[in-house]
């Protein structure tokens, strides 16, 4: 890795801490720590998050962490996908976050040219675009919400257009600067949850639209690069697709949340 550190970042810690929340995917794990495991970017930790697995999710993460010492382990009990993220976050030693679903997949140079462009531009953020894999063989590419990009008109579309969607953002397709999640105090709000076993293999818009917001609130440069995807499974079994009464109720909690941040004077854009 020749890749220049600011004089201030601690030389020996790792570039990216790749934050993975795992809840019973015994099917999709190996291949999701393999793809992670070939990056060009090596000096990075990869966080794995287990959820109260009652598969063989944990035997498979215990064979991994024998084989690459970068892989840290953290063993809960079930309390969702925020509450697995935010533990990740707790002992993340990373100059940057890194975020991914426990059967998701990335090309080897994903991280590579993330980091480069977050050093290159200092940015707070480093987002991409997304293509969604379904069972059958079919692709489809996402492009880069016009939502998230840098603005200096932000306040108006916050409160415009933010709020009120399903896709407003999702938090696996980009890097964030460790310092500026912490400087914000920004993590996961584990009250969006229903209940054991449902929502914590995939990353879903209730759970990730107030940490979005909160990002794009506090952030003060976000880079946008074309030149890599993040490839998203989308499981015909999967619960992100299960939207049932419960489901709609999740959002709404999760919008009026936001409504509640962006009401509280304390939080207001500068």
């Amino acid at each position: 890795d020749t890749i220049s550190l600011s004089e201030n970042y601690e030389p020996n810690a790792p570039y990216i801490s790749v934050i993975i929340p795992i809840y019973n995917v015994e099917k999709y794990l190996a291949k999701t720590l393999d793809c992670i495991l070939i990056q060009t970017l090596k000096n990075i930790e990869i966080i794995c998050v287990n959820d109260g697995s009652t598969d063989n999710s944990g035997k498979i993460l215990e064979k991994y962490s024998q084989k690459d010492n970068r892989i840290k382990i953290i063993n809960k009990s079930n309390g969702g996908q925020a509450s697995a993220r935010n533990e990740g976050l707790k002992i993340a030693k990373g100059k940057y976050i890194g975020f991914m679903d426990s059967d998701d997949l990335i090309p080897k140079d994903y991280y590579e040219v993330l980091y480069k462009n977050a050093l290159r531009y200092d940015a707070d953020v480093v987002q991409c675009r997304y293509l969604m894999i379904y069972d059958d063989g079919k692709e489809e590419p996402w492009e880069l919400n016009p939502l998230l990009m840098a603005s200096e008109s932000r306040n108006i579309w916050f409160k415009n257009k933010l709020m009120l969607t399903y896709a407003s953002g999702v938090v696996w397709n980009k890097i964030y600067k460790t310092s500026f999640l912490k400087k914000y105090r920004i993590a996961f709000d584990e009250k969006i949850w229903y209940g054991e076993g449902m929502l914590f293999e995939d990353s879903s818009p209730w759970e990730d639209n107030p940490f979005i917001m909160m990002v794009l609130q506090a952030a003060k440069k976000i880079i946008s690069v074309p030149d890599v995807y993040y490839y998203y499974l989308q499981r015909n079994n999967s619960s992100i697709h299960e939207l049932n009464t419960k489901v709609h109720f999740q959002l709404l909690k999760s919008s009026e949340y936001i409504i509640d941040f962006l009401n509280n004077p304390k939080n207001k854009i500068s």
